[in-house]
């Protein structure tokens, strides 16, 4: 049983944007694009996601964290929206890293609610085909959009698209750049092999 004051490093006083902040940092902090996609870094951030979903969900229907249970029904004193039954042990598989294994329990389901698309994004990720994740993920956040849960984690999703992005272009500019400029590029191609192979290339 965790705390998710504690997870998030707030206060339960905390103000909302106080808490959105700590979430923010810790999300850009551990975010599985940002180290390499380790395991641990994947596991810190379901447990910042579900920290600060518990947070929004309880603040939103008046509760406050006791020890009625922390887990992946958003437990506590304040009745948040519970999550179904069924999907507990996938959670947990999630939790574990059990992500193929998790896969087949929500095919053997076929639910398709919001939270199995949910799931199957988690489950899709974790198995390392963000593509198909980041759909799965629209479709959970687009039939629940009231959902932070869902929310937060189609934006971490989306904050991975475009790192990747990000650094693809910045390791394809210089070839995209000799590529504009076939002059540029057949003078550079003197310079380093010219002298050494004995053959040289007319220029522009």
């Amino acid at each position: 049983m965790t705390d998710p004051y504690q997870v998030l490093g707030v206060s339960p006083s905390a103000s909302d944007d106080e808490v959105k902040a700590a979430y923010r940092r810790l999300a850009k902090q551990y975010h599985p694009d940002r180290n390499g996609g380790s395991p641990d870094a994947e596991k810190k951030m379901m447990q910042i996601n579900d920290a600060y979903t518990q947070i929004v969900e309880m603040r939103k229907n008046g509760g406050s964290y006791g020890y009625g249970g922390y887990g992946p029904g958003y437990g506590g004193s304040g009745q948040a929206r519970q999550s179904a039954p069924q999907y507990d042990r996938v959670r947990d598989l999630l939790r574990m890293g059990q992500y193929r294994q998790a896969m087949q329990e929500l095919e053997e389901m076929n639910a398709q609610t919001a939270e199995w698309y949910y799931l199957l994004a988690r489950a899709r990720q974790g198995m390392g085909d963000d593509i198909a994740a980041l759909n799965f993920a629209r479709q959970a956040a687009g039939m629940e959009p009231g959902n932070m849960e869902y929310y937060s984690f189609l934006q971490q999703m989306t904050m991975g698209g475009q790192e990747y992005r990000q650094q693809s272009m910045s390791m394809g500019g210089i070839q995209n750049f000799l590529c504009r400029n076939p002059c540029l590029t057949c003078l550079l191609f003197n310079l380093c092999c010219g002298g050494g192979c004995g053959t040289r290339v007319f220029c522009c």
